[in-house]
């Protein structure tokens, strides 16, 4: 659609680039904001979501690079992404919640409390992403001659008319914020909002998917679906859970 933001001589901006700094950004502040509110402390909360946005960002390319390791394999020069090529897989960043537990208590942050204000900076993050994506053409939808598709080019370069499950994704995510800023506070359990954005997000993700123009096993379902069941399984048992004890 758009793989260069900027085009003009010397300079060249990456649109896909320019999105995942937009998203980082925003998803870093997000994130502080949510925890101050909550009342950790400032000081080794910016020190726990710096460190940890590393975390996200490696496990979330490297997700992809494993999705797609026999291109990978022969050229593993492309494993370290340069110019607009993109390839990075949202629950990939979700390493650093295992990561976070050593770190956190170092810290001397409750791991709950954490996440449900990380909660926040995953979704903002999110919004800039998938449009980063629906510029430079990546995780794009399947053709469609339907009136709901939209004109755009693939990874390839190939331009058709295809369903902007990108943009749609989005959308979901950033319905997925307002909804988290509107209950944040009034969950019964630490840990409920993040469990529950995570479950809605996957929820979303899982249904957009069959729109989207990827591999698929054996009935039909692409990987990142496979992954979406498992995220809303534990959020559903999470929130049982939770609210069980405390029923």
């Amino acid at each position: 659609m758009r793989p260069n933001l900027v085009t003009r001589e010397p300079v060249r901006v990456s649109s896909y680039a320019a999105m995942l700094y937009f998203g980082l950004l925003s998803g870093t502040y997000s994130a502080y904001l949510a925890g101050r509110a909550e009342g950790l402390a400032g000081t080794p909360l910016a020190a726990a979501i710096l460190s940890l946005l590393v975390a996200a960002v490696l496990g979330a390319r490297l997700a992809f690079v494993l999705g797609h390791w026999r291109m990978f394999r022969t050229q593993p020069r492309r494993i370290v992404p340069c110019g607009v090529e993109g390839g990075a897989v949202a629950y990939g960043a979700l390493l650093s919640v295992p990561v976070s537990l050593p770190l956190l208590a170092a810290l001397g942050l409750p791991l709950a409390a954490f996440w449900d204000a990380s909660a926040f900076g995953f979704l903002a993050a999110i919004i800039f992403l998938r449009i980063g994506c629906l510029l430079n053409g990546c995780c794009c939808g399947r053709t469609t001659g339907s009136r709901l598709g939209w004109v755009v080019r693939d990874a390839a370069g190939v331009t058709a008319r295809r369903l902007p499950v990108q943009f749609w994704e989005a959308v979901w995510a950033a319905s997925l914020l307002v909804g988290a800023m509107l209950v944040a506070g009034r969950m019964p359990v630490a840990g409920s909002l993040f469990a529950s954005t995570l479950g809605a997000y996957a929820a979303g993700r899982f249904l957009l998917d069959f729109a989207r123009d990827a591999p698929r096993n054996r009935v039909g379902l692409t990987v990142g679906q496979s992954f979406s069941l498992i995220f809303v399984l534990f959020s559903l048992v999470f929130l049982s859970v939770g609210w069980w004890a405390t029923s």
